[in-house]
């Protein structure tokens, strides 16, 4: 359908209401969705950064004694594994 004037594309033949409401409407939900999607992200990405300094925190809490832990069983392997 081919329109002779600006006006008569914005009145659709008529059909004005109907079709730009289901544009308004459809732009509405896209651009929920895409508020939507980022919000999620953000959401998840805090979360995210979040479990890493507390995994990161609990790792470094005591590193000696890990690292004493860890030589002292290094240690006692090679002992049995010489015998």
């Amino acid at each position: 359908m081919a329109f002779s004037s600006v006006s008569e594309f914005f009145a659709m033949g008529g059909h004005a209401l109907y079709v730009w409401s289901a544009w308004g409407l459809t732009a509405a939900c896209l651009m929920g969705l895409v508020i939507a999607t980022r919000m999620s992200r953000r959401a998840l990405e805090a979360d995210i950064r979040r479990r890493l300094r507390r995994d990161a925190s609990r790792h470094s809490s005591h590193p000696a004694s890990r690292h004493a832990a860890h030589r002292s069983a290094h240690q006692a392997s090679r002992r049995t594994s010489r015998d």
